[in-house]
């Protein structure tokens, strides 16, 4: 085991949305372990999301992940305040989430900030100001530059306005390449929400989340394609695209392309 991953695993501390099972890791499990042992919080943290998840051959107990994640935050650990959150999340019991999820959000922890807006949003937890709530928690991740709250936050504004905030919060999301701000993008650019109308900019955007394989996108292209909207006219990559929305199966594309290559 080279010295070199097994600092990067150490130094970069493991979320429980982000981590998959991997070689290098369970490689340096035996290492975690020692180090999680003499109180090293980080280590502490992801032996915390091993255990959580079953990871490397450990047999999960979420008891022994909750027993990692508090002496880790007993250091100060802001990623396993987080951490726990989550365990409790997928548990189910949202009222213990929020506890974990609003201390790793008061310290900064954008994924906090973020999950914090995403259950007042939904309503896992009794609220009043509930979509204020998460309008305020929304913004404070927005705010440090993440995409996902950034779409979120531009989808409530796109229902309750201004267009001008859902615009700018979706563009800023879609040049790091969010593809449902992509989308969205292109949806305001073509209705002239927020934005100055542009076919051009909307087919620009919409071809961006179609590449990602967006199937509405997708389709919209294919649209777009087919009527001569901000491109030219070219009823091949109409299909082409509208193919690929199928695919996906969006009934949409398959009705159009019944309807529009297929003879009665």
């Amino acid at each position: 085991m080279k010295l070199k991953t097994v600092f990067f695993i150490l130094i970069f501390a493991l979320s429980e949305n982000t981590f998959a099972d991997d070689i290098s890791l369970c490689d340096a499990l035996k290492f975690i372990q020692q180090e999680a042992e003499k109180d090293n919080a980080q280590a502490q943290n992801n032996l915390g999301v091993i255990y959580a998840n079953g990871y490397c051959g450990i047999k999960q107990s979420h008891q022994t992940a909750i027993k990692w994640y508090q002496k880790a935050i007993e250091q100060s650990d802001i990623q396993a305040l987080y951490n726990l959150g989550q365990l409790y999340y997928k548990k189910q019991d949202y009222k213990t989430a929020m506890k974990w999820y609003r201390k790793a959000a008061d310290k900064g922890l954008v994924q906090a900030q973020f999950s914090l807006g995403l259950m007042y949003e939904k309503g896992y937890v009794d609220s009043k100001s509930g979509i204020i709530d998460a309008m305020m928690w929304y913004q404070k991740a927005a705010d440090q530059g993440y995409a996902d709250a950034q779409v979120n936050l531009g989808l409530i504004y796109g229902l309750i306005g201004p267009y001008e905030e859902a615009f700018e919060l979706f563009r800023k999301a879609a040049e790091q390449g969010n593809v449902n701000a992509q989308f969205n993008l292109g949806i305001m650019y073509q209705n002239a929400k927020g934005v100055k109308r542009s076919d051009k900019k909307a087919f620009h955007w919409y071809q961006k989340a179609a590449e990602q394989g967006y199937s509405q996108a997708q389709y919209n292209l294919g649209v777009l394609y087919a009527n001569g909207i901000g491109i030219k006219k070219d009823m091949q990559k109409a299909f082409k695209w509208w193919k690929k929305s199928a695919q996906q199966g969006l009934p949409q594309a398959h009705k159009i392309i019944k309807k529009t290559f297929t003879k009665n």
